[in-house]
């Protein structure tokens, strides 16, 4: 399993009265004001790049705003429950006695349709993680109660892992996509998961 490894290095730029600062990732990537820079950039060198003012790394809280609006969760839908939080239980979203809190939700009244269940983290975390797929596949297999098609998405603002019930699935695009990418997944004859093809 991969685990990310924060180092902060010094990045000397052309000017020898000005320094920037990098926090280099995991993989070989350095980030930049949210640019992914190539491990072939090294920040230690004394290279004539001047590099961007450092970026923060976007928190949870972040990163759930910013998949709200890229899904789709804030749209007006009639028939469907949908949204991002922090508070909201799975209680308070018809699933009795269940006081787990997703990150997002997509549930609609007709329980034959797709659900998609959200769970979001910071960017440094690192989503190879087993527990965060635990995480996520506990939320799925509680939604998995009503609806038999559930989609599960993890991410943290630079990757993600997305989820058919409780298989993990392959070859789907890098980034994150509006809902209804998500939900044109169950009907996809090119898709892979670890175990089946669809």
């Amino acid at each position: 399993m991969l685990n990310i490894r924060w180092r902060v290095l010094r990045c000397k730029s052309q000017c020898p009265f000005f320094e920037k600062w990098a926090i280099r990732l995991g993989f070989g990537r350095y980030k930049i004001n949210n640019d992914y820079l190539c491990s072939s950039v090294k920040a230690n060198s004394t290279s004539n790049h001047i590099l961007k003012t450092i970026s923060y790394m976007r928190t949870e809280d972040q990163v759930r705003d910013d998949a709200k609006i890229i899904l789709g969760f804030d749209d007006s839908e009639d028939n469907v429950q949908q949204g991002t939080g922090q508070i909201t239980t799975f209680n308070q979203l018809g699933f009795s006695g269940n006081s787990n809190k997703p990150d997002g939700w997509y549930l609609p009244n007709d329980k034959g349709a797709v659900a998609i269940i959200l769970e979001t983290k910071s960017e440094k975390e690192d989503l190879s993680k087993e527990k965060w797929v635990l995480e996520l596949k506990k939320n799925i297999a509680i939604v998995q109660k009503k609806y038999s098609k559930v989609i599960g998405i993890l991410y943290n603002g630079v990757d993600i892992r997305v989820f058919r019930n409780d298989e993990e699935i392959t070859g789907i695009a890098s980034t994150l996509q509006h809902k209804h990418y998500y939900k044109s997944l169950l009907h996809s004859k090119a898709l892979t998961s670890k175990k089946f093809i669809a």
